[in-house]
């Protein structure tokens, strides 16, 4: 073999060792896959269900059902955006501003996946991945009731016209006194009622005050009943909401009934293009021992302030109330119907730091059900604050064509301009330091707000809306 021919040889010889180096690091340079596609089985089936279900299945308060892939292919483009503006599902707080239970807010990594979803054409997805759609029952969601209540007469909804608000009058058949640990109210056409709001009348006073018309439901959105001659405040939010579930009272916290009470059912009826009829019914669960932890409802409104200059876009009403004693505070029940945009609650810290508790989502309609926090927040005899705003965007074709004023008469259907803010406390001086509250209560001037009236009689002021 000649000089060259060696040489050669070598040089094909280390050429085909590179080649083979080449192929053996292959391996380590990865070509990434190309990611999975979002379906609606792997991904999006569990973000309805969990989000969306509890209003949107078959008998349910939402306009149509999501409980299956042609549902939710039919109604794609406006599923995504009605959550991508954050509309739904309804959930007002806003993010870092109190942390709350049970939180139906949607994430961002939600939202991209409803989006890629919609963008990519609705793809099903192998249905192996499909995940059981949840099942909603007619019957009552913690078992048969210890004592259900019925409306004596149903209400006939029109199919067109201004919103209808009822009071219904259950009168309570015991003859001792019991403790409820949840309830279940069945609105008996979920699509028709807006919210509703049950209410403990003491005394009866509703009833004997209608004694002829009381079983046919009483108009008005604000009643006035008496609490008799013990204080005895408002205790729990007793309510429903399209996506409200049986409500659990805490442990150590049930709400107590006795002879001779009745409740009022107060429901905001609204029409859906058909005549409806709606006979609700409520269902009582009793607890074994009375209640060890007693919360008391604060309510912080300024409806005579509601006094809105044609063209006004960014009209604010605020509220507040300096508090005698320490409390946690348990919820917030965050109430101000079409106008309302934006809603903030406060705590007002004696050192004269301004905490924000609650803030609402701006540009949404204010009309929540009961928020509750994760945890109890303590406020140290502190003030509270409250604010609406009527319409927060600038733009002229936004703000009020014409002066609005508060109104209570039910035919100028104005509930929108309803603000108010209910917070449930628990005062942490155990026991309750009844005296203390007592006084407060009654000490003229202690409830007059921004020109208000001090109210310093045994009688209650509910606005239940």
């Amino acid at each position: 073999m000649t000089w060259w021919n060696a040489k050669h040889l070598l040089t094909i010889l280390l050429a085909t060792a590179a080649l083979f180096a080449s192929l053996i690091l292959l391996p380590h340079t990865r070509v990434r896959a190309a990611p999975a596609p979002v379906t609606f089985n792997r991904q999006v089936a569990p973000i309805l269900y969990n989000h969306c279900s509890s209003c949107h299945h078959p008998g349910g308060s939402g306009p149509f059902s999501l409980l299956s892939y042609a549902d939710a292919k039919r109604w794609a483009t406006t599923i995504q955006t009605v959550t991508q503006t954050r509309y739904m599902p309804p959930w007002l707080p806003e993010p870092s501003f109190g942390a709350f239970a049970d939180s139906r807010r949607l994430s961002d990594e939600d939202l991209g996946l409803i989006k890629t979803w919609v963008e990519a054409g609705m793809p099903e997805g192998e249905s192996t991945e499909a995940p059981k759609p949840p099942i909603f029952s007619k019957d009552w969601q913690l078992g048969p009731p210890d004592l259900i209540l019925k409306v004596e007469s149903p209400t006939q909804v029109p199919a067109s016209g201004t919103d209808l608000f009822r009071n219904f009058v259950l009168p309570v058949p015991i003859t001792q006194t019991k403790y409820i640990r949840a309830m279940e109210i069945k609105p008996g056409a979920p699509r028709v009622v807006h919210h509703a709001n049950v209410l403990i009348d003491r005394t009866a006073s509703l009833r004997h005050l209608h004694p002829d018309d009381w079983k046919q439901g009483i108009p008005g959105m604000e009643l006035t009943v008496d609490s008799g001659e013990s204080f005895d405040p408002d205790s729990h939010f007793l309510f429903w909401k399209p996506d409200s579930p049986a409500l659990i009272e805490p442990s150590g916290m049930p709400w107590r009934l006795d002879p001779g009470n009745d409740l009022i059912l107060n429901m905001h009826l609204k029409p859906t293009g058909k005549p409806e009829t709606v006979e609700a019914t409520v269902g009582l669960y009793f607890a074994d021992k009375p209640a060890t932890v007693h919360p008391m409802l604060l309510q912080l409104e300024h409806d005579s302030a509601l006094d809105i200059p044609a063209g006004d876009a960014a009209f604010v009403i605020e509220d507040h109330l300096k508090l005698p004693i320490e409390v946690d505070v348990l919820g917030v029940y965050p109430h101000a119907h079409y106008l309302g945009k934006k809603m903030e609650g406060y705590a007002i810290l004696p050192t004269g730091e301004k905490k924000c508790s609650f803030s609402s989502a701006t540009g949404t309609s204010i009309a929540s059900r009961c928020i509750a926090f994760n945890r109890p927040s303590s406020c140290r005899r502190t003030a509270l604050f409250t604010c609406a705003t009527p319409t927060t965007t600038p733009k002229p074709t936004s703000a009020i064509p014409t002066a609005l004023r508060y109104e209570s008469k039910l035919e100028t259907a104005l509930s929108m301009r309803w603000v108010t803010s209910g917070f449930r406390f628990c005062p942490t001086l155990p026991p309750i330091p009844i005296r203390i509250l007592v006084s407060f209560w009654n000490k003229p001037g202690c409830r007059t707000t921004y020109g208000r009236t001090p109210t310093t009689t045994p009688h209650s002021t509910i606005s239940p809306r």
